[in-house]
This record gives C-alpha cells, structure tokens and sequence, in this order.
C-alpha cells in the first residue's frame, strides 16, 4: 500500500527529476486527475465502502457524505439487528408512501428511503436516536494532496482501535484527518484512521492486531482509492505522460509505456480487465495464487 509521499518519491526516482515544491504540485495534480479518470471508468468492487449515519429522532432527512457516488444498499441497524431499506426512486411514489400517514409518522424501524438534493430521506422517521443507517456506496476518491506526517511516537493495544501520541501534535497536523492511514511499527502495517480526536488521540476503524506496545515509529499519509496492487499506475502514467512531453528520455519512455499497457502483465491493463470489476474480495487472491496447492499437506477433520 502507497502513501502519497509513496508515490510522490516513486515518480521523482524514475524520472530522475529534483523533487522541488513546483514538480510535487504538478505531479499529485496529475495523481489526482488520472485517479479520477479510473474511477470513473467502471465500478470497481474496491470502491464500494460502507458509510453510517446515527439516526435523530423525529427526523425524516440526513445530508449524505459528499464522497458518495452511487448507492448500492441501505440498512437501518436498531441494537445488533439490520433492517434492510426499500428505494423509492419515483417522486410521485415517495409523495403518495409520505401522504398515506403523514410525513411526521415515526417509526422504531423505517421502510423506505429516497435519494435527493444531496440528502437520504426515510419513512416512517426514526422514532429513536442512535441507531445506525448503514449505507454502501461507490466512493469518489479523495485528492491527495498530504506528505507523510511522523513526528512523535505512538502507543497501541492489542485489540483496541484507540491510538496515543507522545510529543504528537496531529490537531495542528492539516495534513492529518479521518480516511487517512497511520503505518505502524517498523513493518508499517497500514490501519484507517477513523477520528482524529486529538493532539495525541487517534480512533482506528479497525482493532490494532499487534503486540501491545508504546515508543513505536508510525508514519501517516494519505492512500489512493485504487486497490493496493494497482497504485503503481498512478505514477506510471504521470511519468509517461511527463517524459512524452519532455522526450528527454525515449529508452525510458518506451519501457515504461509497456510496463503499463503489455497486454498481459501491463499495469493498466490488469487493472481495467473486467474479472476486476467483480464484487468479489477473492479477485486479488487469484491473481496471486500462481503455485500448486496439494490439500493432502494440511491435517483434516480435526477435532
């Protein structure tokens, strides 16, 4: 997994170019802008996310996260149990569903939703607060624009999401934020950031699974939307791009346009094939099991 700062010194060493305040800004403009263009291409599995939002009583409409794109489920969650939402896409439908009863009709769980202006809308409303509408979605990618941050060290527990600084200052740290990702440890296993809730307080999305340590080295940084395996063609096609309109350089221009475009290990290529676009987290796996698995090496039927 790439950090900008990654793929920002990724770029600088194959180009072979001084990596100056001009050349980094040129450069994660073309980051972004070619992010986006893969993202818009298809709807890749590993742009849909989950997104929440914690239910107010008696409220009928929520403003949605502006980094959703298309929606592809809601549920509403009451306690430890997911009730699945139907659309209502028609206006004239979701007027009459609303006229039935009246919009202020409330409910412990709701039925029905409907995409508008920006904003999810749910019938009957919520009758209690804190429970949870739970919504996947296609994510847009968030620009890049952050070098990595690592002043201080950190401390983590086995199993917890919380994350302490010492000598920290992430408030004061633009650069640091939710979606974000914080490297742990000298074998820099990447965890999301969910909250930044201090100077020295950080909420993860998921547990820390390690060794419950203190005094450890950490890096934050941002991370494409692209899928792990395929960061590389952010660069790529920004070198190529650069040294076909500098063409200070065709032997490494020509090398680099078929490492990204081969037609059967180029980067572009592999990301844009259509087993890519499959709602399915086994895909990656597949492409890295390439060895043959004898089953009768691994005990069975244990008890």
């Amino acid at each position: 997994m790439y950090s900008t700062t990654d793929l920002l010194n990724q770029y600088f060493d194959k180009i072979n170019e001084e990596s100056s305040t001009a050349g980094k800004a040129r450069a994660l403009r073309g980051f972004n802008q070619k992010q986006k263009m893969i993202c818009n291409k298809k709807n890749f599995w590993w742009t849909r996310k989950p997104f929440s939002i914690t239910s107010v009583a008696n409220q009928q409409a929520y403003d949605l996260n502006p980094l959703i794109m298309t929606i592809e489920s809601v549920t509403f969650t009451e306690g430890t149990i997911s009730y699945p939402l139907i659309e209502v896409s028609d206006l004239d439908e979701w007027n009459r569903i609303n006229g039935l009863t009246g919009t202020n009709v409330s409910s412990d769980v709701p039925m029905y939703y409907r995409i508008t202006n920006g904003q999810i809308l749910i019938f009957p409303r919520a009758s209690s607060a804190g429970n949870t509408i739970d919504i996947i979605a296609d994510s847009r990618p968030r620009k890049l624009t952050m070098e990595d941050y690592s002043t201080g060290t950190i401390a983590v527990t086995n199993g917890s999401k919380s994350v302490t600084g010492s000598s920290t200052n992430w408030l004061s740290a633009t650069n640091l934020r939710a979606g974000a990702y914080l490297f742990i440890g000298p074998e820099e296993v990447p965890y999301e950031i969910a909250v930044v809730g201090g100077n020295s307080s950080i909420t993860l999305v998921k547990p820390f699974f390690g060794t419950t340590a203190s005094g450890l080295a950490y890096r934050a940084g941002d991370v494409p939307l692209i899928h792990e395996d395929y960061q590389d063609v952010l660069w790529q096609l920004e070198a190529l791009e650069y040294l076909g309109i500098k063409k200070g350089n065709s032997k490494l221009y020509a090398t680099l346009r078929d490492t990204i475009y081969n037609e059967k290990i180029g980067t572009w290529t592999l990301l844009m094939e259509d087993t890519l676009s499959e709602t399915s987290s086994n895909v990656v796996q597949k492409r890295r099991v390439n060895f043959p698995f004898n089953p009768n090496e691994y005990p069975q039927d244990l008890t």
